[in-house]
């Protein structure tokens, strides 16, 4: 068998599943510096924006077991409301928005990150197919690894069942995507991106034969020796049809019925829970089903439904996912619900995170288990400290992301730099002139030297807090490991104040100005890349203003799009 298609990373196996609170920037931030997520995914998009309508498009939660919800659609973190129900369609943010938010928010590290984006889309095949070409030019420019999900599984829309209950329409997705991801243009820099996926909750075994079949048949031009090209599942998005009445206005029993949510029948998808049972059988048995054959066992699986805390994770482990989304739990308790379950698995464990190797044929997956009892190496219980020294690496990660930082270092390295040219300076006149020996010669150079050392010193810092937050990756690119080296070497010449350190000190604090270059390189490069960027922005803009003027002028306004397909879970 052919080399399999690349692996979907999530490191450490914990995520959100694509939903209303993974809309905006602000929201894909907030995720992707929570140091308990792995993966930060998208709410699903269109190549255009969805027209989302709020009279319809809404959500609520509710209690299970009493069919009780709240009067707004927010839900108190601790209440029993721990089920939701939504009619909701896609992100009325187009995909290319989504693309320059990652951008964004990759062009604000200052060092490698292992998380990566998870970018769902959904469309017809053509559409979806130019998604991956456009995911996968930006793939091509940050450094962040980024997948594709297809969200295939809506039960939302009207008149547009989902498309992952059909055998044909399943071939059609995954033959376009294939042949885009195995397409390459002249001059591109396209990444090869992961992609994926998202399922339906399946209710009985010829819906999972349905889809096992046609990715068992999935292989290049039918030529057995081509592996599947998919590389995950999620499962499960919302189960549809379902309803949830309003009690507290309940009409009399001769009247109709008032639904939760207005603005239609009410009926929606329901997640969270209620769900979490239905999810764990899908991710069993697709597991099982995928095990079964050669072509397919790489397929990796995403549990979501009806996780909330580290008993839910567990399960949802224990019966064959590679990692865990979560949905409705987010949108109850926000991003710390993340953290909640880490301090859970922690608080059981007495352990952390753990990265272990797995190797399935040609294609290995560093991915993050948790040691089995018998196999967990004996720790003390981690204390309070530990916790925050845990919740302090976000910190840290965020203030060498920022500009502050970027001109504390410049500032200091001008500092430096003056302060080893004024010693040479005057170590030269005052030997030229004979006053060497003077005493406020020797007291000056003193001080010159002791400014060094503390330079060096914070330096140092910088460098050891640089390895706190992002772990042995920020070794990954050259220029930090030029930089380490410039900075370990200064500091210890500026301990040596005999000899020929003092030369070397002088050599190696010189060698800093790559710095300095750097960051003064940096403005116009990203003002010329953002100037390009606003250039081709208003000439798109102004064609499609131009054409919209055409088509009213000859036809009149067109009528809203109706009929996209898909909410997210």
């Amino acid at each position: 068998m052919e080399t399999l298609p690349p692996p979907i990373r999530v490191s450490p196996p914990l995520l959100n599943s694509a939903n209303p609170w993974a809309t905006t920037q602000e929201d894909l931030k907030a995720l992707f510096e929570c140091p308990s997520v792995g993966a930060v995914t998208t709410r699903t998009s269109l190549l255009e924006g969805f027209p989302h309508d709020a009279a319809i498009h809404q959500y609520t939660f509710f209690d299970p077991s009493k069919h009780h919800s709240p009067a707004s659609s927010s839900s108190p973190a601790g209440s029993a409301q721990t089920a939701s129900l939504n009619t909701l369609g896609y992100s009325p943010i187009p995909l290319d928005d989504y693309l320059s938010y990652i951008a964004s928010i990759a062009g604000s590290l200052s060092a490698p990150s292992t998380k990566s984006f998870i970018v769902s889309v959904t469309g017809t095949p053509e559409e979806v197919a130019e998604c991956y070409r456009r995911i996968a030019r930006l793939a091509g420019r940050v450094s962040l690894s980024l997948a594709m999900e297809v969200n295939l599984s809506c039960p939302n829309i009207p008149n547009k069942p989902p498309p992952a209950y059909s055998g044909e329409s399943l071939a059609l997705y995954i033959s376009a995507i294939r042949d885009a991801a195995g397409a390459r243009r002249d001059g591109e820099e396209c990444a090869a991106v992961p992609w994926g996926l998202k399922t339906p909750p399946y209710t009985y075994a010829g819906q999972f034969e349905t889809l096992v079949s046609v990715l068992r048949a999935a292989s290049a031009d039918g030529d057995d020796n081509k592996p599947c090209p998919v590389s995950f599942l999620t499962a499960t998005n919302t189960l549809g049809s379902c309803l949830v009445l309003d009690d507290a206005h309940a009409p009399p029993p001769a009247g109709g019925i008032t639904p939760k949510l207005a603005g239609g029948t009410g009926i929606g998808g329901m997640a969270g829970a209620p769900l979490h049972p239905l999810a764990l059988g899908n991710v069993a048995t697709l597991r099982r089903m995928l095990d079964a054959h050669e072509d397919t066992r790489h397929v990796s699986i995403i549990g979501v439904g009806g996780v909330e805390d580290a008993a839910g994770y567990r399960r949802m482990r224990s019966v064959g996912a590679l990692a865990v989304a979560v949905g409705t739990a987010l949108g109850r308790k926000g991003v710390r619900v993340f953290e909640e379950i880490e301090e859970g698995l922690n608080g059981a464990c007495s352990g952390k995170w753990k990265r272990d190797d797995v190797t399935s044929g040609d294609n290995p997956e560093a991915i993050l288990i948790q040691f089995p009892e018998s196999e967990r190496p004996e720790r003390e219980p981690a204390g309070k400290w530990k916790l925050r020294l845990h919740r302090f690496r976000p910190a840290v990660q965020r203030f060498f992301s920022s500009r502050t930082q970027h001109w504390l270092i410049l500032v200091l390295i001008i500092l430096d730099v003056a302060d080893i040219l004024s010693d040479i300076f005057i170590g030269s006149i005052t030997c030229e002139l004979g006053k060497r020996d003077e005493a406020w010669v020797g007291a000056v150079r003193g001080a010159l030297s002791t400014f060094a050392l503390i330079t060096s010193c914070i330096f140092m810092l910088e460098l050891a807090l640089s390895v706190f937050a992002y772990g042995l990756a920020y070794f990954k690119d050259r220029l930090h490991c030029f930089d380490a080296f410039v900075i370990v070497v200064g500091f210890g010449a500026d301990l040596l104040e005999q000899g020929p350190a003092k030369q070397i000190a002088s050599l190696v604090v010189m060698l800093r100005l790559w710095r300095i270059v750097k960051l003064v390189d940096e403005v116009p490069v990203q003002a010329s890349e953002q100037t390009e960027d606003l250039q081709k922005e208003i000439g798109d803009l102004k064609k499609q203003n131009q054409e919209l003027r055409a088509q009213v002028t000859r036809y009149g306004p067109r009528s809203s799009e109706e009929g996209r397909s898909i909410s997210d879970s």
